[in-house]
């Protein structure tokens, strides 16, 4: 094969492969959407969803330098996304208020979130979602349950477990990003990463 072809190729998704034999990899769909691969040392790397991608897959092997693969689905809002804002002072500290409204064009499952500021300092984020007809979302519309994204004498917050968080974004919905309470923080970016259904 050589080792630095270009094609288009459709995966058929499948459980784990075995752990490939030295010097060789394994590239495939799981069963989740994912596609990912698994080098002679038995490593499963996530490559990203099965969303029409132009991915590179690199290994030590001699034989595999780069693999150009278009995966294609059968529905365009399958996989992992972002949804996020960028929260920006101008060189000042950021201001309580809400900050900005985005309203999401698929059904999604929220993941994790991420906060992170550009200096240590303190920064509470609420997010609010409503329904399209019922925009504007307000703080009775919260989705974090009382547990908002925050910073308190740090730079970075993440959070998978979201206790009490409503997960659910349904096509259409409008999500606002509101900071309850800020001090020293002039820069912030909120990042929602969500499982596309």
């Amino acid at each position: 094969m050589d080792p630095n072809f270009k094609k288009s190729a459709i995966f058929t998704e499948t459980s784990e492969p075995s752990t490939p034999s030295s010097g060789n990899m394994a590239v495939y769909a799981a069963t989740d959407g994912t596609l990912r691969y698994k080098n002679d040392s038995g490593t499963v790397t996530n490559l990203g969803n099965t969303q029409t991608t132009y991915t590179t897959v690199n290994s030590n092997s001699a034989r595999w330098s780069s693999v150009y693969t278009t995966v294609n689905s059968t529905s365009a809002n399958v996989g992992t996304a972002a949804i996020g804002i960028t929260i920006d002072g101008a060189g000042s500290a950021i201001t309580t208020g809400y900050k900005g409204f985005i309203q999401v064009p698929y059904n999604a499952t929220i993941v994790s979130v991420t906060l992170l500021g550009d200096t240590t300092g303190t920064l509470v984020v609420d997010i609010w979602k409503d329904t399209f007809v019922y925009y504007p979302p307000t703080d009775a519309d919260s989705i974090t349950g009382g547990s908002e994204p925050f910073l308190s004498g740090t730079s970075a917050y993440t959070d998978s477990t979201l206790t009490g968080w409503t997960t659910t974004i349904n096509s259409g919905d409008v999500l606002a990003f509101n900071v309850d309470a800020a001090a020293t923080v002039t820069k912030a970016t909120l990042i929602l990463k969500v499982v596309k259904y």
